[in-house]
C-alpha cells in the first residue's frame, strides 16, 4: 500500500472517531420535547392567571389614582382661584401702600420746603445785613480811593510837567549838539579842501555793531539806537537802517551814552521814514 493510501485511511479513521463522539454526545443530551412543551404550557397558564389578577389590582389602583388626580386638579383650580384673588387683593393693598408712601413723601417735601423757606429768609436777612456792611465799607474805601486818586493825579501832573521840562532841555541839548556837529562837519570839510586829497586823515572803519531804533523824531531828524559805549560806539559812526530786507536810510552818531546813542538822520530812501523798531548796523556803510 502506498503512503498516500495510508494517509487517506488514517484520515478516514479519524473522521469516523469524531463522528462517533458527536453522535454519542447528541444522544446523551437529547430532550423530551413533548414533556417540555406541556410543562411550559402549564407554567404559562399559571403565569397568565397571576398576571390577570395583577392587572385587576392595578386597574383598581389606577381608578383610585384617577379619582385622586381629579380631586387634586379640582383643589388646584380652587387654589389658583384663591391665589388670583389674593394677588388682586395684594395689588390693591400695594396700591394703597404706595399712595400712602407718596402722601408721606409729599408731606416730607412740604416740610423740607417750609424749612428751606425759613432758612432762606434767615440767609436773606443775613445777606442784606452783610451787603449793607459791605456797601458802607465800599463807600468808605471809595472815598479814601478818591482822595488818594486826587493826590496821585496832582503828583502825576507835577511829574508830567517835570518830564516835559526835561524833554525840552534834552531837545535843546540835542539841537546844540547837532549844530556843533554841523559846524564841525563844515570845518572838517573845509580842512579837507585845504589839505588836499593826499593829506586827508585816514578814517578808522567802524566795527560791526548791530542795534535797534528805540525812538525817532522825524521833525528834528534825530534817532535813538540801542547801542552805546558798552558796545564800542563812537561819535561819527554811520549806521545803515533797514526794515526786513529793505533799505530805509543812514544815520550818524552824534552823542554816545553807556548803552544808547543819539544819531542824526543823514538821509532816507524816497517815500520811506525811519520808524521805531527798525534795525541799524555798521556792517553796511561806515564813517
Amino acid at each position: 500500500m502506498s503512503a498516500l493510501a495510508k494517509v487517506f485511511v488514517v484520515f478516514v479513521f479519524l473522521l469516523s472517531v469524531v463522528f462517533f463522539g458527536a453522535s454519542a454526545t447528541l444522544y446523551k443530551t437529547r430532550t423530551d420535547w413533548k414533556t417540555s412543551y406541556l410543562e411550559y404550557q402549564k407554567h404559562s397558564t399559571e403565569e397568565l392567571k397571576r398576571l390577570q389578577l395583577d392587572i385587576g389590582k392595578k386597574t383598581d389602583e389606577v381608578d383610585k389614582l384617577t379619582k385622586s388626580l381629579a380631586q387634586l386638579k379640582s383643589d388646584n383650580d380652587k387654589l389658583s382661584t384663591d391665589k388670583k384673588q389674593l394677588m388682586e387683593d395684594l395689588k390693591t393693598e400695594k396700591g394703597k401702600v404706595e399712595l400712602a408712601g407718596k402722601q408721606v413723601e409729599n408731606a416730607n417735601i412740604l416740610s423740607e420746603s417750609l424749612t428751606k423757606s425759613l432758612d432762606s429768609e434767615k440767609d436773606l436777612k443775613k445777606k442784606v445785613d452783610d451787603a449793607h456792611e459791605q456797601t458802607k465799607t465800599a463807600l468808605e474805601t471809595a472815598l479814601k480811593g478818591s482822595h488818594d486818586a486826587t493826590e496821585a493825579r496832582d503828583t502825576m501832573r507835577l511829574d508830567l510837567a517835570k518830564s516835559q521840562e526835561d524833554l525840552h532841555v534834552s531837545r535843546a541839548e540835542v539841537q546844540k549838539l547837532t549844530n556843533d556837529y554841523d559846524t564841525l562837519e563844515i570845518n572838517y570839510q573845509a580842512l579837507l579842501k585845504r589839505l588836499g586829497p593826499g593829506d586827508a586823515p585816514d578814517a578808522t572803519p567802524a566795527p560791526p555793531i548791530d542795534a535797534i531804533v528805540n525812538a525817532v523824531s522825524n521833525q528834528e531828524k534825530l534817532v535813538l539806537i540801542s547801542a552805546g559805549k558798552d558796545q564800542k560806539v563812537q561819535p561819527g559812526f554811520v549806521f545803515t537802517v533797514f526794515r526786513g530786507d529793505s533799505f530805509i536810510g543812514k544815520v550818524k552818531v552824534i552823542k554816545v551814552y553807556p548803552d544808547l546813542a543819539g544819531a542824526s538822520i543823514l538821509f532816507t530812501k524816497d517815500g520811506e521814514a525811519i520808524q521805531r523798531g527798525d534795525k541799524a548796523s555798521t556792517a553796511i556803510g561806515g564813517l
